[in-house]
């Protein structure tokens, strides 16, 4: 019998939590390589720490089109909806600090 305790992360999250973040990461998979630099990485170094709400309004970004996400993502446009403004900047500041020195700006487009 193993005495190993639950980490606390997982101890006040609902059971179906992982569940959610593997269907998050693999919908962050996406037709455009530039999105998949992108989303993947803020999906698995990111999104385990974000909160209910931005997770909610992650999902409902991944519900865009990849024409809308890379004119949001790379090329700084707004969102579709104002409520996923919060997501689309932390996705883009991620990509800016991760190792893979992306620079985000309109020199890209």
């Amino acid at each position: 019998m193993s005495t190993a305790t639950p980490s606390a992360t997982a101890e006040r999250l609902p059971l179906a939590y992982p569940a959610l973040l593997r269907c998050l990461c693999w919908h962050s998979r996406r037709g455009m390589l530039e999105l998949d630099l992108l989303l993947l990485p803020f999906a698995t170094d990111v999104l385990p720490q974000l909160p209910p709400a931005q997770l909610q309004a992650y999902q409902r970004l991944l519900a865009c089109e990849d024409q809308q996400l890379y004119a949001c993502l790379v090329r700084g446009e707004a969102p579709p909806d104002g409520a996923l403004d919060v997501v689309v900047q932390a996705v883009r500041a991620h990509a800016e600090t991760a190792s893979l020195g992306v620079t985000l700006d309109s020199a890209l487009c």
